[in-house]
């Protein structure tokens, strides 16, 4: 690599040309990427809950929509004719804007559109709760009585208390501008007619979510990106208190920012809520290279200040090329390893994050020295010329990591020991770690629409569905009496669980129809005992009312029925216990029948989304230690060297999911992602100090003595390493998302322990097993 270097210096203004005309052509391509918020293409297209899922919303004419709830907390709640006029009016309005499914305001379902089942002297007859907007206190009495009698629209349109009521709007399929629709309603409803009365309008569902999404990646790119640069800004003249210092290692991470993304927008590949993390992450993990290359230049400076600009940068990256290469092989596998995850932009989050890598380490590595050569690099202020690493240098930092240095050496039994007791504690953590997460909880809960959904669980029966599908063998099965009775049963089990608010299904129209056809006798509201009298009761209905009123909740040929059950959350703990309570159920009360039973919906995909999550942190966990592994034991040409350089990061792994479990803290996105930027990132320091004490005890020195230079050099580079990567990702706790901020506390407590425990364990179980790969017999002695 020497002759690489010695031509790079001699042209370098075509250097920094070539790596500018680059950046530029990829800053081109940064306008014409696009942001992707929807929650299910996060899964594999080809999962088979998404196959079955999409299955389902098409038989059933299934929809995304924005519910809009209305509350009126004063004594009469929603009974009142200025409440229920405004219902009516926001149905109509919503109605009629574009990207919502209503070729009548009535396909805007609403206490203004909803159909009531009475009975007549001929059968019966659907026709609408309101006709017209009630105005005395006995027809508003007369309508709240009809419908909790009826009790088919509790807890779905109306609440409980009466206080509130929901519109549904559902969008059309495939649309690609929701937030617009979003922003119309929200339009309609800050109109000064909406705003007259004791009313609260809050806005929820699926499509509000992920507009909110949308909303809040685009403010944290603004936020987040200037904040990082001054953090990284700081840290950088901290460490070396030169402009050079600070430039440098600045352009090489905004250079690596834009390779990345324009990469990204190349492919065509979108921005999901995590890929806002990326330029976060390059701009902390990128500013390592420039530090170990500056670090050791710097020394070279410091040592020979009028020595020749040529010599002093050929010295330096003849020491520091391999480590840089090195590391930034293993950051990348280790990001790389999330390709092995199951979620889709997980994936693309490693695969292009490594891409950034690539790029800080070919800019450091051309970028820096050819910089160097056209900017002379001035000795730092205030420091002695004497300050070479181990040479008695009075530099406050050199003497207090040579004591260390030497305390590590002394104290290595001691050491070695309590690395052996961490572990073995945090093996027990481990084993008591469970995996909870939440996409609602994903979003501040100060926004406007947590609050909004938080109202809407607490009013309603709940905003996350779980689709209960009953498929027959043959058509018209649903009619039978005895699976009937099986989905109402199943309805009333599910329903006694804390977090689920209500359940649909056609059984429930059957009752209501059975009901109305035996003088309105609440003892007859259950399901028709014939078949027949069900076929009859529902043809009765397709005469009064609009057959594809059941569209939702069975197929043409009912063969096919849909339940619909509402859980108020959607943590993963809380859906596990409904699914299971279903799936339980099923086996054991469908089992006689020619029925099978199949899940979906939201809750449904919520929870698969989280069980490959956890399956994706366990393979990407693997992938990444064994292929570091074989990585730094071919760089070592050693077996043993890639072992004790996978030995800190594994023990700074144990010590912090162990005290997760400890602590009761679950599983969730942040955890799956960490994984692999842990073993990614903090496998650098135990390179970068293996690398350094290898070359020192090359030169034949004591122990001791290596241990002392090691810390006082590389040492130093890996702490200001460490507090570059950890302050440039306690930057995302000024993210809107919690995970976000899960995942900048988490990461860097990792990246605290695998610095400590690079520079602490690993020299202490060189000396204490003297390995053959470090320690060759003649190399040198302990002259201790």
């Amino acid at each position: 690599m020497d002759t690489f270097f010695t031509q790079l210096i001699r042209f370098p203004k075509s250097i920094l040309l070539t790596i500018l005309a680059i950046t530029f052509f990829f800053g081109s391509q940064l306008k014409h990427i696009r942001m992707e918020t929807d929650a299910e293409s996060m899964i594999p297209q080809r999962h088979p809950a998404i196959i079955f899922n999409d299955k389902v919303e098409e038989i059933f004419d299934l929809k995304d929509a924005i519910i809009i709830g209305v509350v009126n907390e004063q004594p009469a709640g929603i009974f009142n004719a200025h409440t229920l006029e405004l219902v009516k009016k926001l149905t109509e309005e919503i109605a009629l804007l574009d990207g919502v499914v209503a070729v009548t305001d009535d396909d805007v379902v609403s206490l203004a559109t909803l159909d009531h089942i009475v009975g007549t002297a001929s059968g019966f007859d659907v026709s609408p709760y309101m006709e017209d907007i009630p105005q005395t206190k006995e027809d508003l009495a007369l309508l709240k009585e009809k419908l909790y009698d009826s009790g088919m629209y509790i807890g779905g349109i109306v609440s409980q208390d009466g206080t509130a009521t929901a519109i549904f709007a559902e969008l059309e399929s495939g649309l690609k501008n929701r937030a617009a629709v979003y922003k119309n309603i929200k339009d309609i409803i800050s109109n000064a007619d909406y705003q007259t009365g004791p009313e609260k309008v809050y806005l929820a569902g699926r499509p509000v979510l992920e507009v909110t999404f949308g909303e809040y990646m685009s403010e944290d790119m603004r936020q987040m990106m200037p904040l990082v640069n001054i953090v990284i800004i700081l840290v950088l003249f901290l460490t070396f208190r030169t402009i050079l210092g600070v430039i440098l290692p600045l352009i090489v991470v905004i250079g690596s920012v834009i390779w990345s993304l324009g990469t990204m927008s190349l492919c065509g590949i979108p921005l999901f809520t995590i890929s806002t993390q990326m330029p976060i992450i390059l701009m902390a993990v990128g500013t390592a290279y420039g530090i170990h290359i500056l670090n050791k230049y710097y020394q070279e400076l410091d040592r020979h200040p009028q020595g020749d600009r040529r010599v002093l940068i050929l010295e330096t990256m003849r020491e520091k090329w391999k480590p840089v290469v090195m590391t930034a092989l293993t950051t990348v596998v280790g990001f790389l390893s999330l390709v092995t995850a199951y979620m889709v932009p997980i994936r693309y989050f490693g695969i292009f994050t490594s891409v950034g890598v690539l790029a800080a380490m070919i800019i450091s590595l051309t970028l820096i020295p050819a910089s160097l050569m056209l900017f002379p690099g001035k000795k730092r202020k205030g420091l002695p010329q004497s300050t070479a690493a181990g040479s008695g240098g009075n530099r406050w930092s050199e003497k207090m990591l040579g004591t260390m240095g030497g305390f590590i050496y002394d104290q290595r039994k001691m050491i070695s020991l309590m690395t052996a007791v961490i572990i073995v504690v945090s093996l027990v953590g481990i084993f008591t770690i469970s995996t909870n997460s939440s996409w609602i909880e994903n979003i501040k809960h100060s926004s406007e629409v947590y609050i909004s959904n938080q109202v809407m669980n607490e009013k309603f029966d709940g905003t996350i569905s779980l689709y209960v599908i009953v498929e027959g063998k043959t058509a018209g099965v649903v009619k039978s009496p005895q699976v009937l009775m099986k989905i109402d049963a199943l309805q009333q089990d599910v329903e006694q669980l804390k977090h689920v608010g209500g359940s649909r299904s056609i059984a429930e129209y059957l009752k209501r129809m059975n009901r109305v056809m035996n003088e309105d006798k609440k003892e007859f509201e259950k399901v028709p005992q014939t078949q027949e009298l069900a076929a009859q009761y529902l043809l009765m209905y397709s005469m009064s009312g609009d057959p594809e009123d059941f569209n939702d909740v069975v197929d043409y040929d009912y063969r096919l029925a849909n339940i619909w059950i509402q859980v108020k959350s959607d943590y993963t703990k809380d859906l596990e216990a409904v699914i299971n309570r279903v799936e339980t159920f099923a086996k054991t009360h469908f089992q006689d029948q020619p029925v099978a039973v199949k899940l979906a919906g939201r809750a449904y995909t919520s929870f698969i989304w989280v069980d490959l999550l956890v399956r994706g942190q366990m393979n990407s966990i693997i992938f990444s230690i064994v292929t570091v592994f074989l990585i730094t034991a071919l760089m070592f040409r050693s077996v043993v060297a890639g072992i004790f350089n996978i030995i800190p990061i594994s023990a700074a792994m144990l010590l912090n999911f162990g005290m997760m479990g400890l602590l009761g803290l679950p599983l969730d996105v942040s955890t799956a992602l960490s994984s692999g930027i842990i073993i990614g990132v903090g496998i650098d320091y135990t390179i970068h100090f293996l690398s350094k004490y290898h070359w020192e005890m090359n030169k034949g020195q004591d122990e001791r003595r290596t241990s002392i230079i090691t810390m006082q050099t590389t040492g130093r580079a890996i702490i200001f390493n460490a507090i570059a990567v950890i302050s440039g990702f306690l930057v995302l706790y000024s993210s809107n998302f919690p995970s976000n901020r899960h995942l900048g506390g988490l990461v860097s407590v990792n990246m605290f322990t695998s610095a400590l425990a690079a520079i602490t364990i690993l020299p202490a179980l060189l000396i204490f097993t003297k390995p053959a790969f470090m320690f060759r017999q003649g190399r040198c002695k302990d002259k201790k």
